[in-house]
């Protein structure tokens, strides 16, 4: 309870404990204002996705469902694919530790396509955990 006590003493106003305790803030905070309300994000592994007021899909189900990445080899099949799904948009979380250690999969390799536009990313300012970076892209 070391932090919480600063919320209720008032040091911390609500939005900061929010953004120091709970690494998902500043792109949840950033989706929840900027992305209109009818956009669906596809989230490769984020497992806090409490603060998002968007529709979410995990890649780990759409690809246990659907097996799209065992299936579809190209980019736009690719794209078509999220899109019959009415996904808008893909969101990557990496360790900052390990940023530059990026795995092969078939989600990563579509976002560096020219069907994808990245249009947000931002570092997470939690006290507590690893840090994460995250990088938002549009499905065009």
């Amino acid at each position: 309870y070391r932090y919480e006590y600063l919320l209720f003493l008032g040091r911390w106003t609500q939005k900061e404990y929010l953004l120091k305790m709970e690494r998902t803030m500043p792109i949840a905070d950033w989706v929840n204002r900027e992305l209109s309300n009818d956009a669906k994000i596809l989230i490769e592994s984020e497992p806090r996705q409490f603060y998002f007021n968007r529709d979410l899909i995990r890649d780990g189900y759409l690809k246990h469902r659907t097996h799209y990445n065992e299936i579809l080899k190209n980019p736009s099949s690719i794209s078509q694919f999220f899109k019959s799904h009415g996904i808008t948009h893909i969101l990557l979380t990496d360790p900052v530790s390990e940023r530059i250690l990026e795995t092969a999969s078939t989600l990563r390799t579509f976002t560096k396509s020219h069907l994808v536009k990245k249009i947000y990313q931002v570092e997470s300012q939690n006290i507590r955990d690893q840090k994460y970076f995250y990088r938002l892209y549009q499905v065009t």
